[in-house]
């Protein structure tokens, strides 16, 4: 099973049909870019398929891309075909529904009827590989400010730059230079006296004085180091930020029918927090639970590298 929806995929890189005998036939139609409005996203061109089961004449694609990678006659590929669509034909009556790579699902009823839901990433093609979803915010228009209010604006700024002058003065500062007056006046007050010989005009004698019995000084506290610099400025709260929540997004614009068959595919596949996120007006199927956006990023990475219903994966805030 899996062997043939590779193939098909394969061939329909470069093919816009590929026929498979006795079943029926995948067209590929082009899909162009799209816009959503709501959630202004842009959406890039892609490649849906469609299936026809009216259309079951051999066109010798398949059976030639069997017959060059086993190497085998043209019969012997024929037959292999042949037992593959048995295969998904066994399968469809036990199950009532296939997983056919990243073509789409095949399901069919109690009637027999047969369905077929193509992926809505659509296949991968050269044409389109690197092209993802992207937003663009719309932009908002600013009312024109009157030629009035722009001079006063402008004079007023002219006033604050050369009259508003801000000076900032740390406490370590003031406390140096505190500190350096505090010991030039010690140093005066404690100083050893000395004395002075008065010299009349008229007299020429000299007056001893004698020197007073000088205090003794008592020892000087030791001075304080100076603390560590403290801005005049107050250190304002730190708000903790929300947390935000990412997910990678695998399909969009599904029926809930098929939404939720992929999300049952995706959970049996390991990503539990598979769901369908409904924004009023659209559907999609994503992989939420990641608070960054760099996580959700890798996540969309290895799901890029592992192909199929996974390629077209990308990121969403919610």
């Amino acid at each position: 099973m899996k062997e043939l929806s590779l193939h098909i995929e394969r061939l329909l890189l470069y093919h816009d049909c590929v026929v498979v005998p006795h079943f029926g036939a995948f067209v590929v139609r082009d899909s162009a870019a799209s816009h959503s409005e709501q959630e202004d996203l842009f959406f890039p061109p892609s490649r849906l398929v469609r299936f026809n089961p009216d259309v079951v004449q051999d066109d010798n694609l398949l059976v030639g891309a069997l017959r060059d990678e086993r190497q085998c006659s043209i019969a012997d590929a024929k037959r292999a075909v042949q037992a593959m669509v048995l295969d998904l034909r066994q399968q469809l009556l036990a199950d009532s529904q296939v997983d056919f790579g990243s073509i789409g699902v095949f399901t069919q009823d109690e009637d027999g009827v047969l369905a077929f839901s193509s992926c809505q990433a659509g296949v991968t093609t050269p044409r389109y590989y690197g092209l993802d979803v992207f937003s663009m915010p719309r932009l908002t228009a600013q009312p024109a400010a009157s030629h009035t209010t722009l001079q006063q604006t402008a004079r007023i700024r002219h006033i604050r730059r050369h009259d508003d002058i801000t000076i900032r003065i740390s406490r370590r500062t003031l406390r140096t230079v505190a500190t350096a007056a505090a010991i030039i006046v010690l140093c005066v007050l404690f100083s050893t006296p000395f004395h002075v010989n008065e010299i009349s005009e008229q007299q020429a004698s000299v007056l001893t004085i004698t020197p007073k019995a000088e205090p003794k000084s008592e020892p000087v506290a030791p001075i304080e180091a100076p603390v560590e610099e403290q801005t005049v400025e107050e250190t304002l709260p730190i708000t903790a930020p929300a947390t935000d929540n990412y997910c990678v997004v695998l399909a969009s614009s599904v029926s809930r029918k098929n939404g939720e068959a992929f999300v049952s595919r995706l959970q049996a596949a390991g990503y539990a927090s598979a769901r369908i996120h409904d924004n009023g007006k659209m559907l999609r199927v994503i992989v939420d639970g990641m608070t960054s956006e760099a996580e959700a990023t890798e996540l969309a990475h290895e799901m890029h590298l592992l192909g199929g219903e996974y390629a077209q994966a990308w990121v969403m805030k919610l």
